[in-house]
């Protein structure tokens, strides 16, 4: 990239540039920077240095996931996890739970080598093969104490996907130990309300997203619990889970959506003013207020929605009622 802008900034002070020229030597730049690449690809014997290079080109991924097969980049285990997640992101999931078994190969009792090739095989498809490695994770890691957060949601979300045959009674089990194991993670507390909801129980799923946001800084909770009970119409609920929410996702990389919870908040303030009927100037324009703040960061859609909702809020604020057109 640097070198592009080079090649772009030697241009600039002349008086007429000749774009095709320009063009041409910045695909010339681009190809010899993809050949230096695959170059590297072709010698590294590193997993490290191999996880830098895969997303240079589709030959140079290519040639690192086949020289990878044949034994010829090597690394820890942590290497082995970090490149198959890398592959993953590019969609090549197959590939991703290729270098895991790889890796199991040497490591065996990895938790996480052991977790993240049973969600590439269900990313993949392989169901068959995931029964097998949801068996195989139990066997070589069966104690659960040292499980960490990838093995315990990866787990439930392939009994979740999949429904082998008794899974219930297996996931019920799995569930109550994440929150025993890792009271510290508030996924213990979503797979738990995920669990009831799939079973029909929303008040105990209501429950235990509650008791996440009490104990937790759980900003997946309060996002769950809040749509859950705008759903209910119960609008001082979701103001109340919706500003916790908001609250929780101070942070430098924000696990939730924040702006939805915006918008969900003000939706519920505009709904709780229409249903009590008093109207008011004030209250209006504060409400709209919270609706022009959420529309710099919602979806097209949900913009659409909130100019709506804005419009509609200024004829009840400013009228009291609104009136038809015909009156």
């Amino acid at each position: 990239m640097d070198e592009n802008k080079s090649i772009v900034s030697s241009h600039a002070d002349s008086d007429s540039i000749d774009l095709e020229h320009l063009f041409h030597q910045i695909e010339t730049n681009r190809s010899m920077r993809e050949v230096r690449q695959m170059e590297k690809a072709k010698k590294t014997v590193s997993l490290v240095e191999a996880d830098s290079i895969i997303n240079s080109s589709d030959e140079a991924a290519q040639i690192i996931y086949n020289r990878i097969m044949q034994g010829d980049i090597n690394g820890d285990a942590d290497d082995y996890h970090n490149i198959s997640v890398s592959f993953s992101r590019r969609q090549q999931h197959k590939k991703a739970a290729d270098i895991c078994k790889k890796g199991l190969e040497i490591w065996p009792d990895d938790i996480d080598l052991n977790a993240d090739l049973l969600t590439y095989l269900m990313d993949s498809g392989d169901i068959a093969s995931a029964n097998i490695q949801a068996d195989q994770l139990e066997k070589n890691c069966p104690d659960r104490t040292k499980w960490n957060w990838r093995a315990f949601r990866f787990l439930f979300g392939y009994y979740m996907e999949a429904r082998p045959k008794g899974y219930l009674e297996k996931v019920e089990k799995l569930v109550e130990d994440y929150k025993t194991i890792l009271p510290w993670d508030e996924k213990a507390y979503r797979c738990a309300a995920d669990l009831y909801e799939h079973k029909g129980d929303i008040n105990s799923a209501i429950s235990i997203l509650e008791e996440g946001i009490s104990n937790l800084n759980a900003p997946q909770c309060a996002l769950r619990l809040a749509d859950i009970y705008f759903e209910q119409a119960k609008y001082e609920d979701v103001i109340r889970v919706s500003t916790l929410g908001i609250a929780y996702a101070a942070e430098p990389q924000p696990g939730i959506r924040t702006a939805y919870l915006l918008f969900l908040r003000a939706l519920s303030k505009d709904a709780r003013y229409l249903k009590n009927g008093a109207f008011s100037v004030e209250e209006g324009n504060q409400i709209i207020k919270e609706y022009e703040l959420a529309m710099k960061y919602v979806s097209a859609r949900e913009k659409e929605i909130i100019k709506q909702r804005i419009d509609i809020l200024q004829v009840y604020s400013g009228n009291g009622v609104i009136t038809s057109s015909d009156e």
